[in-house]
């Protein structure tokens, strides 16, 4: 499973994208470890970041003729407001999206059938939709045919899980999504440098699917504790009203 996850990463790249890669490691960890104690700030953070890059290309595809920073500002605002307001349906999104990562290298893994594949080149003056839609196309057919049921069975499954138990989803999203991190950059940084420290890893994929369940159950629970605190932090419980004093009524006859 993992080696099949190495044909989907790049093969070559420079010092600032190993760095970058490294510092990527590094925050996966933290996430890992500790991503749910502060998950309505770092979700925050992402939006703001996704709506600021977001709102950089609006004006190129919709050809209007304004300053990107404009967009760029209302979509950071935009975004990283609604992620603070409505942190739970944020929360569901995001684990939809770490799901679906997972459900896309399953349909990869299942149906590709020894076929290789390779990123497309950026051409210049595209974008990002453009982009994905070239990758698309050059998808091996059974996988096209399966990954947008996968990728429904994903968005089902979060939505499903954020609605039955949120807390749960919260820690699943932060140790999940922390353990794609680390297990994707250092994959692409060991075969890019020490690809003979690869051979450590398990040749069955049914190995590698328990360790990466245990791996993701153990971030859960190391952070079931410390995300219980910062929900009551906050989301304080109102305080309890005073109790009356009772008055004990008395009748003429007890004089």
């Amino acid at each position: 499973m993992l080696q099949d996850m190495l044909t989907l990463l790049p093969r070559d790249f420079g010092t600032p994208v190993l760095v970058a890669a490294l510092v990527g490691i590094l925050a996966g960890l933290a996430l890992w470890a500790a991503g749910a104690r502060a998950s309505r700030g770092t979700l925050t953070l992402l939006a703001v970041a996704a709506g600021a890059a977001l709102g950089l290309q609006v004006p190129r595809w919709l050809d209007w003729h304004i300053a990107g920073w404009t967009t760029a500002m209302g979509g950071s605002l935009a975004l990283g407001l609604s992620a603070y307001v409505w942190h739970r349906a944020w929360v569901g999104v995001a684990f939809s999206a770490v799901l679906a990562l997972w459900a896309a290298l399953a349909a990869w893994v299942s149906c590709r059938h020894g076929q290789s594949w390779a990123w497309p080149d950026w051409e210049k003056g595209s974008n990002v939709g453009q982009f994905l839609y070239a990758a698309w196309l050059t998808l091996p057919t059974d996988v096209q045919r399966v990954l947008p049921f996968a990728f429904g069975a994903a968005v089902i499954s979060g939505i499903a899980v954020v609605v039955a138990w949120p807390r749960v989803a919260t820690v699943l999203l932060y140790s999940l999504g922390g353990l794609t991190l680390v297990t994707a950059l250092t994959l692409a940084v060991l075969r890019r440098h020490h690809p003979d420290w690869l051979d450590i890893l398990p040749a069955r994929g049914s190995s590698q699917v328990i360790g990466l369940f245990v791996l993701t159950l153990g971030g859960a629970l190391l952070q079931w504790k410390p995300s219980a605190a910062a929900a009551d932090d906050e989301d304080p419980a109102p305080p309890r009203p005073a109790k009356a004093k009772q008055v004990q009524s008395r009748s003429v006859w007890d004089d």
